[in-house]
Order: structure tokens, then C-alpha cells, then sequence
């Protein structure tokens, strides 16, 4: 289920790694993903890795393990990666949503 412990311990490495991210999750919740959920966030899974050079150098071998959907999720008609740099995320943001929370919010933009 989600992503391997050693992969996350290898990822978050770096204490500042903790925060050098766009959307806050803890690392724990990225192991707990189920597999479906993080196939289908695809893309915006970035959002929630530090932005590490061990990241960059590997980004097509994880979405190949992971089977990543190559789609980037949309909030309210906007792409995940524009949303987190707006100011209308920061409501989201505050109110401390966990990373199951957020996918629930993609999805029901699917719909």
C-alpha cells in the first residue's frame, strides 16, 4: 500500500525536506495510501515530495512503480499544481486537510 517505508526514509531524508514542499502531508499517510488512490492522484503526488534532487533525477521510475496516472487532479476546474500557488488554497490549506481528504476533492471534481 502506497509507497515503500524505505523510499519515503530515503525521500525525507534531509530535515528541511520535511517542509521544502507545496502541499503538507505527513509522511506517514503516504505509506497508508491505498494503491488506487495514489495511481489516481498521479501527478499531483509531487506536490506532497520535497522538491529534492533524489526526487528529480527519479520522477520516471517512480510514476513506473507506482503506476502514476499521468494526469495532473483538478479543484474546482484548476489544475492541483496552479491551485497550491493561489491565493483560494490557502482556505483549503488551513483547514489542515490529510492527503485522503484531498484526493476525496479531486475525485469529486471527476464526477
Amino acid at each position: 500500500m502506497g509507497f515503500d517505508k524505505d523510499f519515503i526514509d530515503k525521500v525525507f531524508s534531509n530535515g528541511k525536506d520535511r517542509v521544502n514542499r507545496a502541499i503538507y502531508v505527513k509522511p506517514e499517510e503516504l505509506i497508508e495510501i491505498s494503491d488506487e488512490d495514489l495511481s489516481y492522484f498521479g501527478e499531483g503526488i509531487f506536490c506532497c515530495l520535497p522538491r529534492n534532487q533524489y526526487i528529480m533525477d527519479h520522477k520516471d521510475e517512480i510514476r513506473e512503480k507506482y503506476k502514476l496516472s499521468p494526469n495532473m487532479p483538478k479543484i474546482n476546474g484548476i489544475y492541483l499544481g496552479s491551485l497550491v500557488k493561489m491565493r483560494s488554497w490557502t482556505r483549503i490549506w488551513k483547514t489542515n486537510p490529510s492527503l485522503k481528504e484531498i484526493i476525496e476533492l479531486t475525485k469529486k471534481e471527476s464526477i
